[in-house]
């Protein structure tokens, strides 16, 4: 995939600026380069930084993506998770020189979060 081209550009995705992408919610505003919508994730977010450790998750309970930021959640990102189709993490880098250190699991960084979520869900998982 060439640079400046962005996975899930044509449908949803989520910018390190803060922003979904192609997402119409409450007060999205849309972009002058594509005229497509913009929702703003969380005021008071300012980007990633190098040395920031990001995390992404599902909550199968709720049925809900959500996102950390240096162990802190943030959010609620509030999009709807179908648990019967099968999810795969992306990166999409924008310049030559970027790069990223990517941690699936099981070992993460931050754990209090989940066992946080563990208590008030009981469990996360959905039951079959």
């Amino acid at each position: 995939m060439p640079l400046a081209k962005e996975i899930g550009f044509e449908g949803y995705a989520y910018q390190s600026c803060g922003t979904f992408l192609n997402h119409e919610a409450p007060g999205c505003y849309y972009s002058d380069m594509d005229d497509k919508p913009r929702a703003l994730f969380e005021e008071g977010i300012e980007g990633i930084r190098p040395g920031n450790v990001v995390g992404c998750g599902v909550d199968f309970k709720n049925k809900k993506i959500f996102y950390t930021l240096n162990g802190e959640r943030l959010g609620p990102a509030g999009e709807f998770v179908d648990s019967s189709v099968r999810l795969f993490p992306c990166v999409s880098l924008a310049r030559d020189g970027d790069e990223i250190e990517a941690n699936f699991g099981p070992d993460f960084e931050f754990k209090t979060l989940l066992k946080w979520d563990e208590i008030v869900n009981k469990n996360l998982l959905p039951k079959d």
